[in-house]
């Protein structure tokens, strides 16, 4: 029977203690971690290429981390098998990093701090549920546009067709850093006509709230807003702030400290602003906040 090694822990990598000389640990299939006296730590991989034993060093812990180097060495295996050295990375396929969940996850990382935490967690929680479980493992550059249309088409049978739409705009942006960073050549969404290939969301009118007890509790389920649903904080000031304003979305996002005279209380924001097409620029419309 073959001797059965036992797998390193996550727990037991990170409390590995360094001692007098280096030493390493096994975690099975010719993966290692090693320990060096200074108390820095890395993982190998040992392997037999052209008869000769050889040795790579997978990336420094915990910058790479167990489930990283088993992956490394997984893929460094592959190569194996196809006869290629996998230290020898110009002339082979061990590039892990050319994944799509990959790059995809550089790219949500760069966003982070220009956007709110709210829009963050949907496109990431978008990507995650309608693209990881089906390109997130696949090579950048062997993804198809038909893998990509598959992608909405299985989001339209569930009827999320906004969020298709939503998917294929950011996956777009994804492949335009990929593009930049070099990790493929050309950018296939950009062959996709998705006006004719996607569904469109159809709109619906909403009636009219006309009756005191429907608008009583529009302004019960909006102050409760924040409550009920994890928002973000200028969404749910900006909710609460709507009803009395009457002012369309962009306005009320984009409105400026100067446009407000609290001493007069009122609001005047310019007709350009405000998608009026008269002819006096300078005329405004001007709301009472009082």
């Amino acid at each position: 029977m073959p001797k059965h090694i036992k797998t390193l822990t996550d727990t037991e990598v990170k409390n590995l203690k360094p001692k007098e000389k280096d030493y390493k640990l096994s975690d099975g299939n010719n993966l290692f971690i090693v320990v060096r006296k200074s108390g820095s730590k890395y993982f190998r991989f040992d392997f037999t290429f052209n008869n000769k034993r050889q040795s790579m060093s997978l990336g420094s812990y915990p910058e790479v981390t167990l489930k990283d180097a088993r992956e490394k060495r997984n893929k460094a295996k592959e190569n194996l098998k196809n006869g290629i050295n996998p230290i020898e990375t110009k002339n082979s396929n061990f590039k892990l990093e050319t994944t799509f969940k990959y790059i995809s996850d550089k790219w949500l990382e760069l966003q982070k701090n220009g956007w709110s935490i709210s829009n963050y967690n949907k496109i990431k929680s978008n990507l995650e549920n309608n693209a990881y479980p089906f390109i997130g493992n696949k090579n950048i550059q062997d993804i198809t546009r038909r893998d990509i249309l598959l992608l909405a088409e299985r989001m339209e049978k569930r009827d999320a067709i906004e969020y298709a739409n939503r998917l294929l705009n950011n996956i777009q942006r994804i492949y335009k850093y990929a593009v930049t960073n070099e990790y493929t050549e050309h950018n296939i969404i950009s062959d996709i006509d998705k006006k004719n290939s996607l569904k469109q969301r159809q709109s619906k009118n909403v009636p009219a709230l006309t009756k005191d007890s429907e608008v009583q509790q529009l302004i019960l389920d909006i102050d409760s807003y924040g409550i009920n649903f994890k928002a973000d904080i200028s969404t749910i000031y900006a909710l609460k702030l709507s009803p009395y304003l009457a002012l369309r979305p962009y306005n009320l996002r984009k409105l400026e400290w100067s446009e407000i005279n609290f001493e007069k209380e009122y609001i005047e924001i310019s007709a350009d602003k405000m998608k009026m097409n008269w002819n006096d620029p300078k005329l405004v419309d001007t709301f009472l906040i009082s």
